[in-house]
């Protein structure tokens, strides 16, 4: 069970006890103190293998993978028997990871599959964006920023809003109609920034800011105007975090206004606090 291995025995003391009378063993007591010296040898890595979950396999590949090995080991010159186990043991579990991964590649290309008839089917047609949603997004855009990674600020998109704004409708109803968002608009530039008061040596005091392109600002912000009125009514009145014009500093209020309520009233209060170490 330990890295270590005895080396040497020295001055062993045996010794036979005296039976006590109550024992009726007809075995025979015998303590031995043996001084010994250890030294530590040098630890070797092992590889821990999990015990594999069939139902998650392909036992098609399996089989036929660990078949293609040996058939491949037959043609090779005669080797001992431990290099043949060997090779066994290590075709096993090539086979084995290989028939796992084609059987998770398997349902996630099912999934997939599923999903994309499904939302044909289930969901309502994209409305069509329009002009002049394309330029109210334009408009919000903030001005002053840092450019995205293509080189882009929101200056050049603003001050050619008469000239852009029809190319930048068709693109996006381009994309509504195809139901896919291109990975160029799922690129940033991500900086890391110290939040205020905290130790710079530790990573996790560093939040990640992310500079998105600015096509993707206009898109996303179509999105948003459109979605805000379908969730807003549903929306709990008490909710402050992602809300526009409320503050972290109304719900430090109603906490510390229902704390000293409860302790009045001597009742038992249990706060719960979500992800406060990483939010603040």
């Amino acid at each position: 069970m330990f890295p270590e291995t005895t080396t040497g025995i020295q001055n062993s003391n045996i010794v036979i006890e005296d039976r006590h009378p109550t024992n009726t063993s007809d075995h025979t007591l015998v303590t031995a103190n043996i001084p010994m010296k250890i030294d530590k040898t040098s630890t070797q890595l092992v590889k821990i293998y999990t015990r594999p979950n069939w139902a998650k396999c392909d036992t098609n590949i399996y089989t036929s993978t660990l078949k293609q090995e040996l058939e491949c080991e037959s043609r090779r010159k005669e080797t001992s028997v431990e290099e043949r186990i060997k090779f066994l043991e290590k075709s096993i579990h090539k086979a084995g990871k290989k028939s796992k991964n084609s059987r998770q590649g398997l349902e996630l290309s099912k999934l997939q599959n599923n999903i994309i008839p499904e939302l044909d089917i289930q969901n309502k047609e994209i409305t069509k964006a329009t002009p002049t949603e394309i330029e109210s997004a334009i408009r919000k855009l903030n001005t002053g920023k840092a450019s995205d990674e293509n080189g882009i600020v929101s200056e050049h998109y603003i001050h050619a809003i008469d000239v852009i704004t029809d190319e930048i409708t068709d693109i996006i109803n381009q994309i509504f109609e195809e139901l896919d968002v291109p990975q160029s608009l799922k690129n940033g530039i991500l900086t890391p920034v110290l939040k205020k008061k905290k130790d710079k040596t530790i990573p996790g005091n560093y939040r990640g800011i992310v500079v998105t392109s600015i096509f993707s600002k206009i898109f996303e912000t179509i999105i948003k105007d459109r979605l805000e009125p379908e969730l807003f009514p549903s929306q709990n009145t008490l909710q402050r975090g992602f809300t526009e014009g409320a503050s972290s500093l109304f719900t430090a209020f109603i906490v510390s206004e229902t704390t000293m309520l409860y302790k009045f009233l001597k009742i038992v209060l249990e706060l719960l606090t979500l992800d406060a170490e990483k939010s603040f």
